[in-house]
């Protein structure tokens, strides 16, 4: 059986989905070690200099001056620029079959054999079909663009069909 499915996110869904992909991700795990291990760093360092130096007990608050202002202005410049380029890709279209998946855009046409998807994830109003270990790399395919329950169903079968795991 052959789908044709086209993604049609809004705004507000590619950002709701953006941070749930990035909250399951492996990949988002190791990043948040990166960047809270150095605050934690410097949070041991105040605690051994405040309480083992009592004369330098103004020296933490420096740290403090550098690191906080520091992590709140990463947060604010670099957490939308994950979203730009979701929000500026225009919606995919999506077709289906037994030997691959095709995603076509205005620009270009990319098959993907199922060989190179490694899992898929249902989500209550989504199907999160992936590339690699991590969720980073997903096709996002929405339930309301089937036009029945069995279509749906005949989807699901085909990916399972495909190899694919459910995760």
């Amino acid at each position: 059986m052959k789908f044709r499915i086209t993604q049609r996110l809004s705004d507000a869904e590619k950002h709701k989905l953006s941070v749930l992909i990035m909250l399951k991700s492996k990949a988002v795990k190791r990043m948040c070690l990166v960047i809270f291990a150095p605050f934690l760093l410097c949070f041991a360092l105040f605690l051994w200099m405040y309480f083992g130096f009592h004369s330098m007990a103004g020296l933490p608050y420096l740290w403090y001056a550098l690191i906080f202002p520091a992590f709140i202005l990463s947060l604010i410049f670099f957490g939308p620029l994950a979203l730009i380029k979701l929000r500026k890709m225009e919606d995919p279209v999506y077709e289906f079959d037994e030997w691959k998946m095709t995603m076509i855009t205005s620009k270009r046409t990319v098959p993907i054999s199922w060989g190179n998807l490694t899992h898929y994830r249902e989500l209550h109003d989504y199907f999160l079909i992936v590339h690699g270990s991590s969720d980073l790399a997903a096709h996002i395919i929405p339930k309301r663009e089937f036009k029945s329950l069995e279509e749906l169903d005949a989807f699901e079968k085909l990916l399972i069909g495909t190899g694919l795991k459910k995760k």
